[in-house]
């Protein structure tokens, strides 16, 4: 026991020599602005990491100020351990600015400092405040709040044309304005070259994957650095691993690296696959993925560090894939190729995000990494170094078209403006043409790879086809008149949901048929391909526990589905609430719940074996995908991501990873090879929904308790699963049903696909968990009816009979077209 504890202690002191010893060196902005507001004098704040003197903002040598019923306050109890930076501050109760005098154009980074303390006439933690940038061009920050006692820092990153900056505060009507400390600095030019060019962004989250907190006087941009321990999905996928020899800095190389870009300290750690999982309770090597929390309606640089410091010297060993959401942002990544072959030579990958609107994960940006096609299969390993995550704020990036071939693009100096001027015209063209062309797009999944030889090759793509009329079913075409007269002219009061594909409208055909009808956001790439699925599907097949497609139109750049009306909702809203609100949420018993799994196991089942010469696999089986009628019957809906199955004599199709976080197939999540058992694992996890009443995951809770599969899964290993049960379900489960239902999930859940039982296994499994369930409660009534006296009947009949295959014959409507 001796030996371990002293290495983890010489690993924590190479660390910390690693920070102590690294060169913060000497950058020296053109231009330089540290402000202390409110103050009269000037202060160091040592306290928070960071050794520049910052100057009283009363001292207008060079710099200006339009204040408008200003006033300094002083914090009069500060906090034992405070900077004296945070002592003082400006606040405004009108519009009033700073400006700043510039030498040059270019990138300049911004920080504003917020600490909200009471004063007897001020609570600043009751401040609401816009605050924009070169008048009023670049919306920093809206209605502005800061809690009390919390250190805030905004870091901003603004490109400026003129000889000036303009930071102006405008309180919100009856509130005020302020602010503690400014900072103004020129930005290095290599940290976002032709990124930035007239645009704004806002650092969100700045993270020293797989090593300590980094301070403001060991970056030599003056930045922090956050652990990553926080945002990890689980902690024990990945390992932390770090590096004495010294970093190859090798900047000439496209996406090369220097010390301004990130410092020696981020890259002398990361965080790497968990080799030994075994040791750590887990089955087998499992991708690390990392959770932040966004704005949904944003869009987002993501700056992903690498260094390769877990390969030998001269090794070429690694290779793995990077994920940002569902996009790729690098496959098959080969470090010491991608640097020219250099051993721990550090890089970077940007990639840009569009608004991520769909379930189930509306308010989280996730970050993977993870096997690829290029893994050493006796040693599957991928690493993070550091990660950034910026918000877009003057609009979208140049390099972004989700109308054309996208890819991530690795910022180098040698990009041209009349490169970009054709790419512009060249998407212009996609534009007009898109809907009028009859050739193939590329599968929006590898968005954003590397323009790198090596990496932009996958083999992956899926069919598709510009028009749906030719092969759908013509006798279920309804006019865009019939469309409008259902939805009021999709009135917006009408509107009962909303995705990726588009808004869902409530309506009454002029039969008097009730329908919900979907309709595609216009220009909307995913609307198009999931419409085009869904037609070509639903068209052919009918079954009761599939929802039904009404009818489809496709007229004056309109895509509309119009499908059966589901008067209950959703499974999740019943679960845990519309939006999350688990008060909301109407409280199903287990024989309800039980006989909602059943009907959608049969609508599965039947696309599995039943619907066509081959497997239809869903792809996206999620709780807020299975729809319940008035009487409670499960329809499983939302095709839009489906795909034919594998041919005769194929077990996988070999397709880019697509469906909703939380409920992903990890094999076909690290294979690309979908098979329906990857519907099978996606159910397990509605299986765990149901049973708990929660989302699987929900960042609002304890770190043990996120992952929602992590945490009731360690309980069935445990044989506890009673103890993540909803807690309205407690007392009215039978153990017999629930232990069943515990067994069921568990194969669901198996990491390997060739482990799991089929679609027709769970289907009798979950038959055979109500019928223990109907047994149980019978026997319960019995007792209590014995022990009042007055009970004269026999049990019913109910053995446990040889296992049987469900029969979907039982709905009697299914049939293919």
């Amino acid at each position: 026991m001796v030996k371990p504890n002293l290495q983890t202690h010489l690993s924590n002191l190479t660390i910390l020599l690693l920070i102590t010893t690294a060169s913060s060196s000497a950058y020296t902005p053109d231009d330089t602005y540290l402000l202390n507001c409110g103050s009269a004098s000037s202060t160091t704040p040592s306290e928070v990491g960071d050794t520049r003197p910052f100057l009283p903002d009363t001292d207008h040598s060079s710099f200006s100020t339009s204040f408008a019923n200003d006033a300094s306050v002083q914090d009069p109890n500060p906090s034992p351990g405070t900077s004296d930076l945070y002592h003082t501050a400006r606040i405004f109760t009108a519009a009033s600015s700073y400006t700043f005098n510039i030498k040059s154009n270019g990138t300049l980074l911004v920080r504003l400092h917020f600490y909200a303390f009471p004063t007897p006439n001020h609570n600043l933690s009751a401040a609401i405040f816009d605050i924009c940038a070169n008048d009023n061009e670049s919306a920093l920050l809206r209605n502005f709040t800061t809690p009390r006692g919390t250190l805030m820092v905004k870091e901003f990153a603004i490109n400026v044309a003129a000889q000036n900056l303009n930071i102006s505060f405008t309180p919100s009507a009856d509130s005020f304005a302020f602010v503690n400390a400014i900072e103004v600095f020129t930005a290095p030019t290599e940290l976002f070259r032709e990124l930035a060019q007239n645009k704004a962004m806002e650092n969100l989250y700045r993270i020293n994957v797989g090593g300590p907190k980094i301070t403001p006087s060991n970056d030599t941009v003056w930045r922090t650095w956050s652990p990553d321990d926080a945002y990890l999905l689980s902690s024990l996928a990945g390992i932390k691993i770090n590096m004495t020899r010294p970093i190859a800095y090798f900047p000439r190389f496209p996406g090369g690296s220097t010390r301004e870009i990130a410092p020696d300290n981020v890259y002398n750690t990361a965080r790497e696959m968990n080799q030994k999982p075994e040791e750590t309770g887990l089955n087998s090597v499992f991708n690390v993925t990392w959770l932040f929390n966004i704005s949904r309606d944003s869009t987002y640089l993501v700056r992903l560090h690498f260094c390769d410091i877990a390969s030998a010297e001269g090794a070429d060993t690694l290779a793995f894939n990077a994920y940002v959401n569902d996009n790729a942002a690098a496959l098959d990544l080969r470090p010491y190729v991608f640097t020219h072959h250099r051993s721990a030579a550090p890089f970077y990958i940007d990639h840009v995000t569009e608004p991520y609107l769909r379930d189930p994960m509306p308010s989280a940006l996730r970050v993977t990494i993870g096997k690829s096609s290029l893994s050493n299969p006796s040693h599957v390993n991928a690493i993070l170094n550091g990660l950034e995550i910026f918000r877009l704020i003057a609009g979208p990036m140049p390099i972004n078209n989700k109308n054309s071939v996208s890819i991530v693009v690795v910022i180098v100096p040698t990009v041209i403006g009349g490169v970009v001027l054709l790419g512009l015209l060249i998407s212009a063209v996609l534009i007009v043409c898109r809907r009028r062309m009859s050739s193939k797009k590329t599968d929006p999944s590898h968005k954003w790879m590397p323009n790198n030889s090596h990496n932009t090759s996958s083999g992956l793509t899926e069919e598709t086809v510009d028009s749906v009329s030719p092969n759908a079913n013509l006798s279920i075409q309804i006019s865009l008149a019939n469309v409008k007269h259902a939805t009021n002219g999709f009135d917006k009061h009408l509107v009962i949901g909303s995705g990726g594909f588009g808004k869902v409208y409530k309506g009454v055909l002029r039969d008097g048929t009730r329908v919900a009808v979907k309709r595609a956001a216009r220009g909307s790439e995913q609307g198009f391909r999931e419409f085009r699925a869904e037609v070509h599907l639903l068209s052919r097949i009918r079954h009761r526990h599939l929802v039904s497609l009404v009818g489809y139109c496709e007229e004056r750049a309109e895509m509309v589905l119009v499908y059966e009306f589901m008067e209950n909702g959703t499974l999740k809203d019943h679960l845990h609430g519309s939006g999350g609100d688990a008060a909301r949420a109407r409280c199903m018993s287990w024989k309800q719940r039980l006989e909602v799994c059943i009907g959608s196991a049969r609508g599965l089942h039947y696309l599995h074996t039943e619907s066509s010469s081959n497997a239809i696999i869903h792809r996206d089986v999620k709780s807020s995908n299975i729809l319940l009628t008035e009487d409670y019957t499960a329809k499983v809906s939302d095709f839009g991501l489906s795909r034919e199955g594998p041919l005769h004599g194929k077990d996988h199709v070999t397709t880019a990873v697509k469906g909703s976080f939380g409920y992903f197939d990890p094999e076909y999540f690290r294979t690309q090879r979908l098979t329906t058992k990857s519907d099978v694992y996606s159910f397990g996890v509605v299986l765990l929904e149901v049973l708990c009443a929660r989302p699987v995951i929900d960042l609002a809770l304890e770190r043990e308790q996120v992952n929602l599969v992590e945490w009731a899964m360690r309980w069935q290993r445990k044989g506890s699963l009673e103890r993540v049960m909803d807690p309205r379900l407690v007392g009215k489960v039978g153990a017999n049903s629930l232990r069943k239902f515990g067994e069921t999930v568990e194969g669901c859940l198996a990491e390997r696909g060739e482990e799991r039982p089929s679609m027709g296994d769970v289907l009798w499994n979950l038959e055979y968990a109500l019928q223990m369930q109907e047994m149980e409660m019978e026997m319960q009534r019995k007792e209590a009816h014995e022990d009042s006296g007055d009970w004269d009947g026999d049990l019913p009949y109910a053995p446990v009979v040889g296992r049987r295959m469900p029969s979907v014959s039982e709905a009697t409507d299914s049939q293919v077209f």
